[in-house]
């Protein structure tokens, strides 16, 4: 399992979103065609960060899950767990 340390600027919404978009695109057994993938972006715009996690957590958490060092501020513990090292 490969763990994206989000206290870092990995966890920047923006480069969440893109790792999303390519996924869903290209990814063998997503490939979802633009409209579908706009929708899923349009998912995780729609709310507040918590809520963008968790639609990364639908789509990516077979292949990536969040992590951090330590507890964050504002953040729902259910949505990422706190581990000291093996990020991507």
């Amino acid at each position: 399992m490969k763990y994206l340390d989000i206290s870092g600027p990995k966890g920047n919404a923006y480069v969440l979103m893109g790792l999303v978009r390519d996924f869903c695109k290209n990814h063998e057994n997503m490939r979802l065609d633009a409209e579908a993938v706009d929708e899923v972006m349009d998912r995780m715009m729609e709310g507040d960060y918590n809520d963008l996690l968790r639609v990364f957590n639908i789509y990516l958490s077979h292949s990536i899950r969040l992590a951090s060092p330590r507890e964050l501020p504002g953040v729902n513990t259910d949505l990422y767990e706190i581990r000291e090292s093996d990020w991507i």
